[in-house]
């Protein structure tokens, strides 16, 4: 119980920091992160009305198990609905219609698996890949937990009843905390389509640095963008080299990713 209220607390000052922080940017990847956040707030809270219920001697009532069932699946809808719209924000991916119908909420998972070395960002890399091991870690703790009821050789992993979940909820509330004050809590990079100076002055991007990356973000090539800037094509090449040394990526993708990740519409 006690790691369901601690769980319960860092959830709410991860959605409470989160709020205020789309306060103060407002970038959609931000609203995205709250309804997410929102989705395991709710789930949470559900396991913890259940336990409370069992300890109380009310899980049998039928307000109990309709409270705990309306959190739940809120919840879980919540999830399904928000986690892979988030998480394809996070890596730079269209999410189609279609997409949404098919992956559900294992498509958050397989998502960032499938595509962590596409992200640009080497802070952001290493939260999700943090998010992943976690969750591999922790996923099997929960199901034998929840199959210790019905499978007895399962009771040698006693100590685990009750606790696998509320103790992944405290860890993940907890590191969504840090990954809200150090990811999303900063300026933008791009605002309308245009270059922030606060990208410029973070990656210490020179004026004419600068003016490449607008134009490699329209989609043309170094021989175009040598033509527009009266520069030769091994100059225009020299600089983009230049760019992604600075922002530490290795393709046009990858600097797409880290700048449209952070960028305000």
């Amino acid at each position: 119980m006690a790691f369901y209220l601690l769980a319960l607390l860092a959830s709410t000052v991860s959605m409470s920091q989160t709020f205020m922080v789309w306060q103060r940017y407002r970038k959609p990847v931000i609203r995205k992160y709250g309804y997410f956040l929102l989705s395991l707030y709710l789930i949470l809270f559900g396991f913890l009305v259940g336990m409370y219920a069992s300890i109380a001697s009310l899980d049998s009532t039928v307000e109990a198990q309709s409270l705990v069932w309306i959190l739940q699946a809120a919840g879980g809808v919540l999830f399904i609905a928000a986690s892979p719209s988030f998480y394809h924000s996070l890596i730079d991916l269209a999410l189609s219609k279609a997409k949404r119908v098919v992956f559900f909420a294992v498509d958050a998972l397989v998502c960032i698996a499938a595509h962590l070395r596409r992200v640009g960002e080497p802070s952001l890399r290493g939260a999700l890949t943090v998010f992943v091991a976690l969750t591999a870690c922790f996923f099997p703790f929960m199901l034998i937990d929840m199959a210790m009821s019905f499978l007895p050789f399962l009771s040698v992993f006693g100590f685990l009843q009750n606790l696998a979940q509320p103790l992944y909820f405290l860890v993940l509330n907890c590191l969504t905390i840090a990954f809200g004050l150090r990811y999303l809590n900063r300026p933008a990079y791009a605002e309308k389509e245009k270059l922030t100076d606060h990208f410029a002055s973070t990656f210490g991007i020179t004026g004419r640095e600068r003016e490449i990356v607008g134009l490699l973000l329209t989609g043309i090539g170094t021989k175009e963008i040598g033509a527009k800037l009266f520069i030769s094509a091994k100059t225009a090449d020299n600089h983009v080299t230049s760019i992604y040394r600075k922002l530490g990526v290795a393709s046009r993708v990858q600097m797409f990713q880290l700048i449209r990740t952070n960028a305000i519409e």
